[in-house]
């Protein structure tokens, strides 16, 4: 139904991850300009397979908390979705909590207008600690992915499961989506759905593909589903 981009670094024939390079990305201040350059490639992305007529209705993006805090974030996201021309409701901006808890007023602020625009949004890595299940009514979001070391052990740790539960009903709540990240084996799927969790991603899905990979797979098979 979807898929998130992932940002990795070739260099001399060397996949680096993002653990290698994102935190230079972030103290220099270029996650800016390289976060738009993400965001407008995977946008056109987005528009190419749409068509290519391959069934995807979701486009996921990070958004890292210094990329929150630049002024300028509604313009340049506006600006890809004009430039793009892709429709502002296939795509999601994933946030963490670091970014929303930072300015709590700032963050609504900011959240509601993206709203206007029409993109999704979305609560990357929730765990259910550094901020109460009481606190996302405050912002303004449709989605909160619940992060990979609860669904990891929610399957022989009966907190874990109950953790998962509980920020599944009340995302429901709250008119909000529950999207577990990180799910690796048919029991955790399994667990998920009795849950009434809404998607899920992860490894028991798909591993993460090129885009060229990914187009030729979801042709050879309508039956795929990856979010």
């Amino acid at each position: 139904i979807g898929v998130e981009a992932l940002l990795r670094w070739r260099r001399d024939g060397e996949l680096l991850m993002p653990a290698r390079f994102m935190s230079a990305l972030e103290e220099s201040g270029l996650i800016v300009p390289a976060g738009e350059w993400v965001l407008a490639t995977a946008c056109r992305q987005a528009v190419a397979w749409r068509g290519m007529g391959l069934p995807l209705s979701k486009m996921a993006v990070n958004i890292s908390p210094r990329q929150f805090r630049d002024e300028h974030l509604i313009e340049r996201v506006a600006r890809v979705l004009h430039d793009s021309g892709l429709d502002a409701a296939s795509l999601e901006l994933e946030l963490s909590e670091e970014s929303l808890h930072e300015d709590e007023e700032l963050a609504i602020d900011k959240l509601r207008k993206l709203n206007v625009l029409g993109v999704h949004l979305a609560l990357d890595n929730y765990r259910a600690r550094s901020a109460s299940l009481r606190d996302l009514k405050r912002f303004p979001i449709h989605t909160v992915k619940l992060d990979r070391a609860i669904i990891r052990d929610m399957v022989s740790s009966a907190e874990d499961a109950a953790i998962v539960q509980a920020v599944i009903s009340v995302a429901h709540v709250f008119k909000m989506k529950g999207v577990a990240e990180g799910v690796e084996t048919d029991g955790q799927a399994e667990m998920l759905r009795r849950q009434s969790c809404d998607d899920a991603q992860g490894f028991a899905f798909g591993h993460p593909l090129s885009a060229e990979a990914l187009a030729s797979l979801l042709r050879g098979s309508s039956a795929s589903v990856f979010h």
